[in-house]
């Protein structure tokens, strides 16, 4: 199993937190340097609205139980990489789980709790999640899930592996990719393209500034919608 991985740079990260929406600007970003299965579909969303997240992933490989090929047992569970994920976390991280879809509760308060004490700044399941009125309310934990249900998995899935490329929400990723989440969803940014994003998403958030001060503006006074939106390249030469 994985230990460690290369997380990006701190700065970038930074100021990926400062944009605004987030995860629709870093998706169009995405698409301009022609990446397109970026956006976490299969309805993982936040489970309490006004969540965010953005961090370096740190992931967790699950497989069907019955392909796990012998009987696990509880103290087989708490050995499992689910925790050692959790003891790799470091602060500013998002945790990833690629739990197959199940729909049962791959994690509750207790894990969630456990991954808060180690900084992480939330986790992404592709499944389930329980205890969500203490996870939203007592920890004020941000959790995107595809569900959340009174259920709990019962071995029906197992974390074999954590710090290996996986598929979440039917997208690749690999440990140290940044996530970026908000009331929209989940996108993810592979590493080597983060310095890209950034300076893409930066510069269009300054356009959509100047457009929407205009449209808010001209538009009362008569104008028409399409002269401000799509937002134009030369607004920025502007003086």
């Amino acid at each position: 199993m994985n230990t460690g991985f290369r997380r990006p740079d701190r700065e970038l990260i930074e100021r990926l937190e400062k944009l605004s929406p987030a995860s629709a600007t870093v998706w169009s970003a995405l698409v301009k340097l022609g990446l397109r299965s970026s956006f976490l579909m299969e309805g993982i969303r936040p489970i309490a609205s006004g969540s965010s997240v953005v961090g370096p992933a740190v992931t967790v490989e699950y497989r069907n139980y019955g392909d796990v090929g012998i009987a696990l047992t509880v103290d087989d569970f708490r050995r499992s990489a689910v925790f050692k994920a959790c003891d790799a976390t470091e602060k500013g991280d998002v945790v990833v789980l690629g739990a197959l879809g199940n729909p049962s509760g791959i994690i509750g308060d207790c894990m969630a709790f456990g991954f808060k004490v180690k900084g992480a700044k939330g986790i992404v399941i592709d499944g389930g999640v329980r205890d969500s009125p203490i996870i939203i309310h007592r920890y004020r934990f941000p959790v995107f899930a595809r569900n959340v249900t009174p259920t709990a998995s019962s071995y029906q899935v197992w974390p074999t592996n954590f710090n290996v490329p996986i598929k979440c929400g039917g997208v690749l990723v690999k440990p140290g990719d940044v996530i970026v989440g908000d009331d929209d969803g989940v996108v993810v940014i592979p590493q080597h393209l983060l310095k890209d994003v950034v300076e893409f998403a930066e510069r269009e958030v300054k356009i959509e500034e100047i457009g929407k001060k205009k449209m808010l503006e001209e538009i009362p006074k008569g104008k028409s919608l399409g002269e401000f939106y799509p937002p134009k390249e030369e607004w920025l030469e502007e003086k």
